[in-house]
This record gives structure tokens, C-alpha cells and sequence, in this order.
């Protein structure tokens, strides 16, 4: 809910709550004064219409009397009815017509006092039965009714007038209300748009006001981080740029440090077979065998150099995995014959994933060969193949040749560094940046004496030919 709406809300309920108990205060006070100044009225009428009739009561003459009563009722629209007790306390004159009703002169007695005033609830309506003495220590007392019908008009007439008035009044202070709700959370709302566009990383924006108050400093702060943060942005990615530079050039250095090594070795048994051929006649077949094999070395060497650094012009087309791994398969099984090392596979269906063929057939070549390297007296592969969360193609190679010493298993992906007498280095590292290219990633992890490389690339997310498509691992 919006943060104007809830003000909205909360004033509405704040005057409506308020109109309510002014409107009950005026009601009861305007009630409270008008019984009271009816009660005024009545007593002051019954005292002048009991120094009227008092010769009359005294001298026992009951239709006078009645006549006076009647008159006086007959002249006022307030008056409901009229009786005297006589000096014996009995009924002695009335308005009731031919009869009275019963107990009449228990309605309201005044008994040992001079005047004495009583609501009386009738059929009706309330009746306001005011009694006062004719003669001070005698039963003789005159009582008039008064009707609250001028009362009750009255009240209906204020309480339309207030109900209207605080309608009007209700309706303008919310119309007001809702103005100011508006103007007031306006500010608020250019500070969220403000803040969210922070959040999507556009700095060096305004909040787009100025004032006085809260509001202005809170914005001049936001415009301060906003041009703070774009500043930061820019260091920092000045930084990142001269970071990959230098990042750039010592991978650089390592590769041509690297390479100048492992060039250096199979030229220098060249160049001492060849200072011999000089000093000899004619070189022998074992001479011009090892020849042939370092200059096949420097070839090998080379082509792993270039396949390192030549990733980004390979085209991604689908690619089955199961069908790759199956060709590595098929070229190692002579090799694996000979060491007598068994393969076992486990395939789950998998879609295709979007890379290079001879790449993807490189990374895995990598690890299986080294896989084999490890296990020179036989043993076993495990090759398994699913998919997992986040829609993720991984395959599990994992060998039981012993598992990688834990001093070396952090420089496992670098360039140029290798165990192997007769190794460039470049196998897992060429591995590594392949999978990285096609968005995917390369791990392994050591348990129950071997080694286990995890290597996982994002599913094609798009219909690919019949040859491609998802398949059941053998």
C-alpha cells in the first residue's frame, strides 16, 4: 500500500472519530440545556398557575380550578396534562377528561419538599412531570406535564445541521488531506525512483528537487552518493582495466617463459646431435630418431600453445556429448588394451550444449590421457554423465590412480606446469580455458585414492537438429 494512501487512511479514521464525539459532547450538552431550561419553564409556570388557583383549592371549588388548569393547557403546545390534589392529598381537579388514571397521585409526589421534577416514560413518549406545592405544609399540589416534542424537533434539526455541516467539513479536510498526502510523499517518491536506479547501477544521476527541510538534505545527500558512487565506479574500473593489463602481460611473460623452456630442451639435443654430425661422417638411425622426436615435440608443444591462445575463433555448434566421448573412447582403446585399464560409463539422458567438436573432444582426450598417465600398471575409469540443477550438463571422469598431493593441487590448471618428465604443462590448462569459453567450468576433487575431474557446460536452450538433440547414455 502506498505510503500517501495509508495517510489518506489514518485521517479519514482520525476525523471520522473525532466528528463522532464532538457530535455526541454537542448532543448531550444541547440536551442537558434544553431539559434544564424546560424545567425552568415548567416550575416557573407551575408556581403562577398555583398562586391562581390557591383561593380556589381553599375554598373546595374543583371546577373552577379545573377550568383555570385547562385553560392554561389549551394556551400551551407544551403542556400534556394538568391535576391538583386537593387538601386532603385526593385528586381534586384534572385534564384527563372523565377519569384519571389510577394512582395519579403517586406519579410524582412532592412530599416534603416545595417543587420536585420527574421524567416519566408514557405511551406516548416522555412526559416531564413538574409538581409544586400550593400551600407550604399542606397535601395541596399542582402538577403539569411537559412533552419533550419541541426538544426532540429541536435535537433532529441540530443533529441534521451538524451531521451536515461535519459531512461537508469531513469531505474538504480529506480533499485537503489527500492534496497535501500527494505533495508531501512526492519527494518520497523521487527518492525511491532515485534509489532504484542506484540499485540498477546508473550513479551520477539527480533526485531532481531542492528545498529546505528534511527532505531537501536527504536529497542532497542522495545526490552526493549518487555522484560519489559514479566516481567510485570509474575508479574501479579504471583499476579493473589496468588490473587485466598487467594480469595480460604476466600470463604473457609465463607463457613465452614457459614456452622458451620446453622449446629450449629438444633444441638443444638438436643442436649437440648436429655439432656432432660435424665432427662425425655420417649420423646414425638412433641419431636422426631422436631428431625426428624432439622436432615432433617442439610440433606437439606448438599446437597445444596455439590451441591455448586460439579458443575465441572456434564456432559454437551443438555438440553431443555422449557421441564425443565415445570417439575419445574409441581412440584410447588400443592404449587402454595395453595397460590394461577398464572403463566403465554411466549416461543419464542429456541435451546438447552449444561448443566446438574438436575442442570438446580435446578437454576430454586431456583427461582421459591423464587419467591413464596415472594408472601405468592398469586399474579403472569411471565416466558418468547427468544433468543437474540450474539445467546443467556434467560429466564425472574419475580414475584410481592415487589422486593429486595436496601441496600441488592449486597450480593443478597453470600453464606450463606439469610432473611429468616428458609433460609441457598445457594439457589441463588448454582444458580449463576450453570449458571457461563455452560458459561452462572445470573442477576435481581427491577421495578413496584417486582423482575425479567435474566438468559441467550449460544446456542448449533452443530446439538443434536430430543429431543433437537429447540422448540415453549406453
Amino acid at each position: 500500500m502506498k505510503f500517501w494512501l495509508k495517510i489518506f487512511l489514518l485521517n479519514t479514521l482520525l476525523l471520522t472519530v473525532l466528528t463522532i464525539m464532538i457530535l455526541l459532547g454537542v448532543r448531550q450538552v444541547v440536551t442537558t440545556s434544553l431539559r434544564a431550561e424546560q424545567t425552568r419553564y415548567g416550575l416557573t409556570l407551575a408556581r403562577n398557575l398555583a398562586d391562581r388557583i390557591a383561593d380556589q383549592v381553599l375554598q373546595n371549588e374543583s371546577f373552577q380550578t379545573e377550568s383555570a388548569i385547562k385553560s392554561s393547557l389549551g394556551s400551551d403546545a407544551d403542556l400534556k396534562y394538568a391535576f391538583v390534589a386537593g387538601l386532603d392529598g385526593k385528586i381534586f381537579a384534572h385534564t384527563f377528561g372523565n377519569d384519571y388514571p389510577s394512582g395519579l397521585e403517586e406519579w410524582n409526589p412532592t412530599g416534603n419538599h416545595e417543587e420536585t421534577v420527574q421524567l416519566l416514560a408514557t405511551e406516548t413518549g416522555n412526559i416531564r412531570d413538574v409538581g409544586v406545592k400550593i400551600f407550604y405544609g399542606l397535601p395541596a399540589e399542582l402538577h403539569l406535564g411537559l412533552k419533550e416534542t419541541r426538544i426532540t424537533a429541536t435535537l433532529e434539526r441540530l443533529r441534521n445541521s451538524i451531521v451536515t455541516g461535519s459531512g461537508i467539513a469531513i469531505l474538504v479536510a480529506l480533499l485537503l488531506s489527500l492534496l497535501f498526502n500527494r505533495y508531501l510523499t512526492k519527494p518520497l517518491n523521487q527518492l525511491m525512483s532515485h534509489t532504484e536506479a542506484l540499485i540498477r547501477g546508473e550513479f551520477g544521476g539527480r533526485v531532481g528537487f531542492s528545498g529546505h527541510g528534511e527532505f531537501g538534505e536527504l536529497a542532497a545527500t542522495f545526490d552526493v552518493l549518487s555522484q560519489e558512487l559514479a566516481v567510485s565506479r570509474q575508479r574501479a574500473e579504471e583499476s579493473l582495466r589496468q588490473m587485466l593489463r598487467t594480469e595480460k602481460l604476466s600470463a604473457l611473460g609465463q607463457l613465452s617463459a614457459g614456452l622458451a623452456h620446453e622449446i629450449r630442451n629438444p633444441l638443444t639435443s638438436i643442436k649437440i646431435l648436429f655439432q656432432s654430425f660435424l665432427e662425425s661422417s655420417l649420423p646414425t638411425r638412433r641419431d636422426l630418431e631422436v631428431v625426428l622426436s624432439e622436432t615432433e615435440r617442439m610440433e606437439t608443444l606448438l599446437k597445444q600453445f596455439l590451441a591455448f591462445t586460439h579458443i575465441e575463433e572456434a564456432t559454437p555448434k551443438a555438440v553431443n556429448l555422449y557421441e564425443q566421448i565415445q570417439h575419445v573412447l574409441h581412440i584410447c582403446h588400443y592404449q587402454m588394451t595395453r595397460q590394461e585399464i577398464e572403463v566403465r560409463t554411466d549416461f543419464e539422458p542429456m541435451p546438447p550444449i552449444m561448443a566446438d567438436r574438436a575442442m570438446i573432444e580435446q578437454v576430454f582426450l586431456n583427461l582421459i590421457m591423464n587419467a591413464m598417465e596415472v594408472m601405468p600398471e592398469g586399474g579403472s575409469i569411471d565416466i558418468s554423465g547427468s544433468v543437474t540443477a540450474g539445467n546443467l550438463v556434467e560429466v564425472r571422469v574419475r580414475d584410481n590412480g592415487g589422486g593429486i598431493p595436496g601441496e600441488i593441487r592449486d597450480k593443478v590448471f597453470d600453464p606450463f606446469f606439469t610432473t611429468k618428465e616428458e609433460g609441457t604443462g598445457l594439457g589441463l590448462s588448454v582444458t580449463y580455458n576450453i570449458v571457461e569459453h563455452f560458459g561452462g567450468f572445470v573442477d576435481f576433487c581427491c577421495e578413496d585414492g584417486g582423482t575425479t575431474f567435474i566438468v559441467s557446460f550449460p544446456a542448449a536452450t533452443w530446439p538443434h537438429s536430430e543429431d543433437s538433440g537429447a540422448y540415453h547414455g549406453a
